[in-house]
Order: structure tokens, then sequence, then C-alpha cells
């Protein structure tokens, strides 16, 4: 049999995961306010940023809270969510502070729905903050764009135009 790992190694893990989660969380609110991105300047043209954030924070939630049924072999095996399509995009144009708390809240109210304990709802909450941001991450770092920024609809890819070289050949 395969040697046990001691006590501590696995709440290490869960307690590491959970800080690294509201680290994260709180850099993000610090340095990437989300009252910037529904400030008044936020409603006017089309799409308005603050319909266009809205949408998808509704997206976000609706989307891990109703997952999809995926049959394997006639059988209905796996539930998957479409939540992530959703805060991907919410983590490249808008504020990753808000892409964390749609996430984070969609989480956490399906966990409690479930009836999962404190700490795995806490667990699961800050594995998804810390994707999330990892995700954002690599994405601010490979197009040339500041991790905390604000909203960035209309110009996703900074001046790097990164995002737009695959579909120009």
């Amino acid at each position: 049999p395969p040697p046990r790992r001691p006590w501590w190694a696995l709440q290490g893990y869960i307690w590491g995961v959970i800080a690294m989660g509201a680290v994260s969380l709180a850099a993000a609110l610090w340095f990437a306010p989300i009252r910037e991105a529904f400030g008044p300047d936020a409603w006017a043209g089309y799409p308005s940023q603050g319909l266009v954030l809205s949408l998808l924070v509704i997206t976000v939630i609706v989307g891990e809270l109703r997952p999809v049924p995926v049959p394997r072999g006639g059988d209905v095996a796996d539930m998957i969510t479409i939540s992530t399509t959703f805060v991907l995009a919410l983590a490249i144009i808008g504020p990753i502070s808000l892409a964390l708390l749609a996430q984070g809240i969609a989480v956490l109210i399906d966990d409690a729905i479930s009836r999962r304990s404190p700490l795995k709802i806490a667990f699961n909450v800050s594995q998804y903050v810390v994707t999330v941001m990892a995700a954002h991450t690599a994405y601010a770092l490979f197009a040339g764009v500041p991790v905390f920024s604000g909203y960035t609809i209309f110009d996703p890819v900074g001046g790097s135009g990164m995002g737009y070289r695959p579909l120009l050949g």
C-alpha cells in the first residue's frame, strides 16, 4: 500500500489554499476596485460597460447554479457548469476583483445550497479565486496589460494586439 501522509499535510494544504484565496481577493479588491467599473460613466453608450459587466456577473452565477448534464455511455454521469466561460471573459474585460467576487459568490451559494461544511465552502471558494487570479495573471502577462486594471472591453489585449493575431492570419 502507498505510504500514508501525516494528517497535518492535508490541513496545511487546505489552509494554504484558503490563505492564498484571501490574499488574492484582498489584493484584487484593493488594486482593482469594483466601484470604478460601475461609476457614473459606466452606463453611457452602447453597449455600456455597466450592462456588459452586469450580464456577465449574472451568467457566472446562473451558470454555476444550473449545471448541464453530460451523458457518458447512455447514462448521465457528469454535471458540468458553464460559469467558467463567463468568469474568464469577465477576468479579461472587467476588473479582476469583479470576476473573483462573482465566481466566489456563485460557488458560495452553490455550496451553501448543497449544505457543505464551512471549511469545505471556504476551500472551494478559495481554490476558484486562486485559479481565476492565476488565469488572469497569465493573460495579463502574455497580453502586456496590467494585472490590476479596470474595464477593457474594447481593447482586451492592450496595445499589443495579441488576441487579434490568430484572426488575422
